[in-house]
């Protein structure tokens, strides 16, 4: 957020970490905080 202010404007970042999903220009999925490992799997896969 603090290098390209641009971007997180763009995407609607407002915490860290914020992931988001994009395909085709086409926004899958967003999740915002800390998870482990296994748990960002999880849910990344579930987005594709």
């Amino acid at each position: 957020m603090e290098r390209r202010p641009e971007v997180a404007r763009e995407f609607r970042v407002q915490a860290v970490p914020t992931f988001v999903v994009i395909l085709k220009g086409a926004e899958l999925g967003r999740t915002a905080g800390a998870m482990d490992e296994n748990s960002f799997a999880l849910w990344a896969a579930s987005r594709t």
